[in-house]
């Protein structure tokens, strides 16, 4: 009789909280899970750009040389930005302007904006989510992104806002870890650990096959490499590229 207890007391404590959660997690993700997701990935910036320092900074030169036939400051879209790891890859005398759905990651990206703007032109922060971007059509010289498309919703949404705010000619420019080969090791264990990956980071997917959306998407003339980062054995195949309007 008492063990019978014991089972009904833990089993309606159980309840009673999913009920809790349930009513209450469009709070409860605004105001904990919110500054979680800005605490977590912040911790994780220094090992997540080291991953891919090489490969940002190949496709950042390739911004470069753009900029140099535009003969021209560039006026530049980062989407999903965080910490603002990136704002040191970006070419003097930008203007950028930086979108992430997180407040709470301002304060965590504060001394990267602040060393930014000693030799960029203006660096602008807008909340908001990149199936919405809150900007014109045809503003945007690049629009860059780095382990963003993983987690956003609607992925053909957002690709389609990419194109729409790209200037015609304008790169489409991103680092992003992808899904593994179908029937292999690797996307077995990517499965598994997916739903683990949904609520520790944020939306996060480990088997999206991010490439496949983009070749579909409007946008042309794809310049994609396949490559293996030194991140987490799941997490590991990752592409690279551009893509222009």
């Amino acid at each position: 009789m008492e063990n019978f207890m014991n089972i009904y007391t833990v089993t309606v404590a159980v309840a009673i909280a999913t009920v809790l959660i349930w009513t209450f997690k469009g709070l409860i993700y605004r105001k904990l899970y919110t500054r979680y997701s800005a605490w977590i990935l912040n911790r994780l910036t220094v090992s997540l750009d080291t991953a891919y320092v090489s490969h940002k900074k190949r496709l950042f030169q390739i911004v470069e040389d753009y900029k140099n036939r535009q003969n021209g400051d560039l006026k530049i879209l980062e989407l999903g930005v965080g910490a603002a790891p990136n704002l040191k890859y970006v070419p003097d005398n930008s203007e950028i302007t930086l979108l992430d759905p997180n407040p709470h990651f301002t304060k965590h990206a504060e001394e990267n904006i602040v060393d930014a703007r000693k030799r960029l032109k203006s660096v602008e922060w807008m909340q908001g989510v990149a199936e919405d971007i809150p900007s014109q059509s045809n503003t945007f010289d690049i629009v860059f992104c780095t382990l963003v498309l993983c987690s956003v919703v609607d992925v053909k949404k957002c690709l389609s806002e990419i194109h729409r705010v790209l200037k015609p000619g304008g790169m489409f420019v991103f680092v992003e870890h992808v899904a593994a080969e179908k029937n292999t090791w690797k996307r077995f264990v990517q499965t598994f650990m997916d739903p683990v990956h949904y609520v520790l980071y944020d939306k996060c997917s480990v088997i999206r096959d991010t490439e496949t959306y983009i070749r579909a998407s409007s946008l042309r003339d794809f310049q994609i490499e396949n490559f293996h980062s030194t991140l987490y054995y799941w997490i590991t195949p990752s592409i690279a590229g551009i893509a222009t309007k």
